[in-house]
């Protein structure tokens, strides 16, 4: 879910972020066009202001039945995560937040601890750490959003 604003460095690449593999089904207003744009701007501010990061987004499915869309049946998301790792100074955010309308001034509501994340999705990020290393940054749970 690579945000087709960050991509404005190489035609291709902007082309490339509009493949179905790269998006999801997401509430409009209030979500992709509200919370999770700024969401995407501010990830945007911290790479200018902090340098390299890396960072994952993505669907989380709830157990059970999933809601699907359209002739296809595209399954819709339950929520949406990103988490962002900082690699020089060693810390991490993460964020879930429910597939549907949301108030952007209630964004600090949905900082998570990485490992909720790593729970919801199977996913496991910074694998490559040392398990000392990765307890450190993904336990805790942020208090605010970055600045």
């Amino acid at each position: 879910m690579a945000p087709a604003a960050d991509m404005a460095w190489d035609a291709a690449a902007m082309s490339e972020s509009f493949y179905l593999s790269n998006m999801v089904p997401q509430a409009g207003e209030g979500m992709n066009r509200g919370i999770w744009a700024v969401l995407e701007k501010k990830a945007r501010q911290w790479v200018e202001k902090r340098g390299e990061l890396y960072i994952y987004s993505g669907p989380i499915y709830r157990e059970g039945d999933v809601k699907t869309i359209g002739r296809n049946k595209v399954a819709v998301p339950d929520a949406l995560f990103k988490v962002v790792l900082d690699p020089a100074r060693h810390e991490a955010i993460a964020v879930i937040m429910p597939n549907r309308r949301l108030d952007t001034r209630d964004m600090p509501k949905y900082l998570v601890p990485v490992r909720e994340v790593e729970r919801l999705t199977g996913l496991e990020f910074f694998s490559t750490l040392p398990q000392e290393e990765q307890d450190r940054i993904e336990v805790p749970k942020p208090e605010d959003l970055w600045q």
